[in-house]
């Protein structure tokens, strides 16, 4: 196909003079109308940079440089997408351990982000949730009054971690241990008392958890 035959099908008024550019390394970046030519010629663009750069060696030196903007841009541009998807809103559902939970979508308090990177070994990170921190009884951990305890519920048990448990209709964040059918609810602040229980509805484990934002 010759020059101006493929500036007559590219159908957004590409001239020939314009391919001549392209062809010689006289366009410095990204044609906009680069799909159009590529559908003129009945080639799928993903094939077309594969091929390019596999045989880039034997191209001319100026459309070498072309190909070389093209790809550092699509790259730049995979950045600026990364970079968009690199956190996650997370819900806030309520408050423990004093009053009720639910985690029903008109009990969600608001919303806080955090870095996707820090919730990579998480399988559904879509279904993690906040939960507020009320009162100190598990200080002891580094959790006080006011933190954020970050809650995966479909994480697997293990004996001694934290978890959000529903006790009748009140929330607790516990260390929970089971043995020999009675499920043991553990503060790490010595003050206070401990539960023995027949079971509790566990909620989620506590992963994290954060402070509250700095006030002014």
């Amino acid at each position: 196909m010759t020059q101006a035959e493929l500036a007559s099908q590219s159908r957004c008024g590409i001239t020939r003079d314009t391919i001549a550019q392209i062809e010689t390394g006289r366009t410095k970046s990204i044609p906009p109308y680069i799909d159009n030519i590529l559908e003129a010629l009945n080639v799928n663009p993903i094939d077309f940079f594969n091929k390019i750069y596999k045989s880039k060696q034997s191209e001319p030196p100026a459309f070498n440089k072309v190909l070389s903007n093209i790809k550092a841009q699509i790259t730049e541009l995979e950045g600026r997408v990364q970079a968009v998807d690199d956190t996650i809103r997370v819900p806030i559902m309520g408050t423990a351990p004093a009053g009720t939970f639910c985690t029903k979508e008109e009990h969600i308090e608001g919303y806080r982000k955090i870095d996707r990177k820090e919730v990579a070994s998480v399988i559904k990170p879509e279904e993690l949730f906040f939960v507020r921190v009320s009162g100190d009884s598990i200080s002891g951990d580094g959790i006080r009054d006011g933190y954020l305890a970050l809650v995966n519920p479909n994480a697997e048990f293990v004996n001694g971690k934290i978890y959000v448990c529903r006790i009748e209709n009140e929330c607790v964040i516990k260390h929970v241990f089971k043995d020999n059918g009675k499920v043991r609810l553990i503060s790490s602040n010595s003050e206070y008392k401990d539960y023995l229980v027949n079971e509790v509805e566990i909620r989620g484990r506590v992963i994290n958890s954060y402070p509250p934002p700095l006030t002014h």
